[in-house]
């Protein structure tokens, strides 16, 4: 149900974390884990420092919370969406 929306951030934020990083968060959604994944790739985001657009980060925030993701828990919380 995510799977195509969480594959359009990868694709902007393509070039800005190791691909083998993003392949591998990627892999879940083959696997119907989409939660998984979102999950994974945001902690490499975070862990590797990785500068975001606000436009990506708007982006990244309207896939969380359709997923229902708690935005103020760990590791979104470490997203500065404002």
């Amino acid at each position: 149900m995510f799977s195509e929306k969480i594959k359009d951030f990868a694709c902007r934020i393509s070039g800005k974390l190791e691909d083998e990083l993003l392949e591998g968060a990627l892999n879940y959604l083959d696997h119907n884990e989409e939660a998984l994944a979102i999950e994974i790739l945001c902690d490499h985001l975070i862990e590797y420092d990785v500068p975001l657009s606000q436009d990506d980060l708007s982006f990244l925030k309207s896939i969380l919370i359709a997923m229902n993701f708690n935005i103020l828990m760990p590791p979104f919380k470490y997203f500065d969406f404002s």
